[in-house]
């Protein structure tokens, strides 16, 4: 906690989290009392909410072919991710099964979802009206409206990758390990969620080469220096 206070410290970080609160209250009203919310992917949206109730009810990371969630008949194995109804099984035990609130964490994911593009193309371009600009127009971008008030989990995704990516625009800026090995903690649970995500792990191995040739540069520049 503290390196990231010393780290806004650097920023006008009073502006930034005011525009932050601004873009998350309006992103959050718009999705939540603006847009219809219905299921865009049909099966996927209830297949994932009964693998949550399963997990919630009988800690079975399964889908029930026979019987209900308290009298079991039959049950079949998901092949499907589990990183989305893992969390919202953890959402339904404490806010309760209900589709309403499936639909609501979608609206809060997408509002900060809005709240990420805005950080990143700040520290992109350290010019805060390009971060606003950037963060207005994913705010109204028809595709995230639509799939932020439904309950498939595309959004979920969309999340912790632009989770990650602030992160690792952070751990460029400061070089701190542990901001290292956590995006890719953030990228390893997004391909938990959506398994086309795992291809965000080409950037890790490039990365890993672009700071050690940095290193070997840096090494033979003091090595130059001391001889010299």
């Amino acid at each position: 906690f503290k390196f990231f206070c010393r780290f806004f410290k650097k920023m006008p970080y009073q502006k930034l989290f005011l525009w932050s609160l601004f873009l998350f209250v309006i992103s959050f009203v718009l999705r939540e009392f603006l847009i219809p919310h219905i299921y865009h992917v049909y099966y996927d949206a209830f297949y994932y909410q009964e693998i949550a109730k399963n997990i919630y009810y009988n800690h079975s990371f399964s889908r029930i072919l026979m019987g209900s969630h308290f009298h079991l008949n039959l049950l079949a194995n998901s092949h499907r991710p589990g990183g989305y109804p893992f969390l919202l099984a953890f959402i339904f035990r404490v806010f309760g099964i209900s589709e309403n609130v499936a639909f609501l964490v979608n609206v809060i994911m997408g509002s900060f979802s809005v709240v990420f593009v805005f950080w990143i193309a700040y520290l992109f371009f350290r010019k805060i009206d390009v971060s606003i600009w950037s963060a207005v127009v994913f705010l109204f971008l028809p595709v995230h409206l639509r799939y932020s008030t439904s309950a498939s989990s595309d959004i979920f995704a969309l999340c912790f990758i632009l989770a990650g990516g602030l992160l690792l625009l952070v751990y460029l800026d400061t070089r701190k390990k542990s901001l290292f090995y956590l995006v890719g903690l953030l990228i390893v649970f997004s391909s938990y969620i959506r398994p086309e995500n795992i291809l965000l792990y080409l950037i890790l191995p490039g990365l890993l080469i672009h700071e050690y040739k940095n290193c070997l540069l840096y090494t033979s520049y003091a090595a130059d220096e001391l001889d010299g």
